[in-house]
């Protein structure tokens, strides 16, 4: 599927939860993130997720910071790396940010944060490191 193809399928609800782990969303993040502002993919890929996961009944796996901590992540990155490069040379040089566990964002959060309602309801600025 190609990256438009794969966003719009998630944003219009026919993506099948079969065809998104995580790898496939930050790809997916990564090419809304090239065609669109941060606000606007910030937006979209929240209310994205919203829907797809109630239209599959798993409400309970929405996390507004991971969700945010992600887009934030692949924006910083995309910027740093090179908006005009392919996804296969982004991916390669972000490996990291293709793994969900561990998580890049544990290094921006105490563990206990993330696992707060507030965490999943809301966006939480980053913690860790902080007395």
């Amino acid at each position: 599927m190609i990256d438009q193809q794969l966003v719009d399928a998630f944003l219009d609800g026919s993506l099948p939860p079969s065809e998104l782990d995580h790898p496939k969303h930050v790809r997916l993040v990564w090419a809304d993130l090239r065609q669109h502002s941060l606000a606007m993919t910030l937006e979209r890929q929240t209310e994205g997720l919203r829907r797809f996961v109630q239209q599959h009944g798993a409400d309970e796996k929405f996390h507004a910071t991971i969700t945010w901590g992600f887009v934030l992540l692949v924006h910083e990155r995309l910027e740093r790396f090179g908006r005009h490069r392919p996804w296969r040379e982004f991916a390669e040089h972000n490996a990291d940010l293709l793994t969900y566990h561990p998580s890049p964002l544990a290094a921006y959060y105490k563990p206990e944060t993330l696992r707060s309602e507030l965490a999943r309801k809301v966006f939480v600025l980053p913690d860790a490191g902080l007395a």
